[in-house]
């Protein structure tokens, strides 16, 4: 206990909060700029279990405010949960913690449920709405956290409370017409915006849940200001995540085919196979690859760099068209079929 003696001084966090941080686990959902600064946080802080999952690799850009991450790192293309992995053990091995290179879908959040908590790191609203529908479901708060620009935002859902969920606050889809990459984001953003998730889920991972921030909370740096907004009014009775009979749709959502997105801040196009199992063409991979490493293969095609995941999803960096994307992913991957499946 003693590496935790500074914060074991702080009134409210003496040797049975702490033993109770040492006993959670929390899942980072995305560890990028929020994620990474949240992961480092818990991991000093001695949450006994994290598990960070993000779908992504490094990149240069990345670097201005994404803490765990070195040049190293975007020279090797290295996945961020595996480099945030190998930064996290050198900082507190006694902590556990377990890294999955994959996208956040339904099937992969339901493995999940013993979490203590689930820490938002996400860039995109989508997923964001899975998280809120599974944290409901199952009954796990859930801290939600967002920096643009010099804005800062931060709200807790509780389960079970009479309070409104990321549902019932943003609709079913983000209304935010700008992202970080048309108005940037400042590194000290990102870090207060976790420090304010960090510190909400300090308290309730301590058995502190009474002395959690209510509201949500808004800052801007520039010309500071600092406002909470008591949104409980805005909770719907009708809402499918927390109303009165709820059906959580995010988790019951069922496709097939690709999902195309942009990510957000990159001129990169994710392409994701949704009920379908697709994998890379041989020949293209006998002609195209650039190298193979363990989470991915990269390719050089139309002097695009595509990154190919063992689970078929692919990055296309270089443009942000969706059909481009789209088009160049049916070049170099192949459908199986049952039969390919099986074997």
């Amino acid at each position: 206990m003693e590496r935790y003696a500074r914060q074991m001084r702080v009134p409210g966090f003496g040797g049975s909060a702490q033993k109770q941080i040492q006993d959670s686990h929390v899942l980072i959902a995305g560890v990028g700029a929020l994620g990474s600064s949240i992961a480092e946080s818990l991991c000093r802080a001695g949450v006994g279990r994290l598990s960070l999952i993000d779908r992504d690799i490094v990149e240069l850009t990345n670097l201005q405010r994404q803490q765990l991450y070195t040049e190293w790192d975007v020279e090797q293309s290295r996945p961020k949960a595996e480099a945030a992995l190998e930064r996290l053990q050198q900082v507190n091995s006694s902590v556990q913690v377990e890294a999955y290179t994959a996208e956040l879908t339904p099937a992969v959040v339901e493995s999940f449920q013993d979490v203590s908590l689930i820490m938002d790191g996400l860039d995109n609203f989508e997923t964001r709405l899975l998280l809120n529908d599974f944290a409901l479901k199952h009954r796990i708060p859930l801290i939600y956290g967002g920096a643009l620009a010099d804005r800062c935002m931060s709200y807790t859902v509780l389960p079970g409370e009479e309070a409104p969920c990321l549902r019932c606050l943003f609709g079913e889809s983000d209304q935010e017409t700008e992202s970080c990459e048309t108005a940037g984001v400042l590194g000290p953003a990102v870090q207060i915006t976790a420090g304010l998730q960090t510190a909400e889920a300090l308290k309730l991972l301590s058995g502190q849940p009474e002395k959690r921030r209510t509201g949500l909370l808004q800052a801007e740096l520039i010309d500071f200001s600092v406002r909470t907004f008591q949104v409980s009014q805005m909770k719907q009775e009708s809402c499918s995540s927390c109303g009165n009979s709820p059906t959580y749709p995010a988790l019951s959502r069922m496709e097939n085919g690709l999902a195309v997105m942009t990510l957000c801040g990159r001129n990169t196009v994710q392409v994701r196979p949704v009920g379908l199992s697709y994998q890379l063409r041989r020949s293209v991979r006998e002609a195209k690859a650039v190298r193979e490493v363990g989470a991915f293969t990269e390719l050089l095609i139309e002097d695009r760099r595509m990154m190919v995941f063992a689970d078929g999803r692919a990055l296309i960096h270089g443009t942000a068209d969706k059909q481009e994307a789209e088009r160049l992913y049916h070049v170099c991957m192949e459908r199986q079929t049952l039969t390919q499946e099986i074997e």
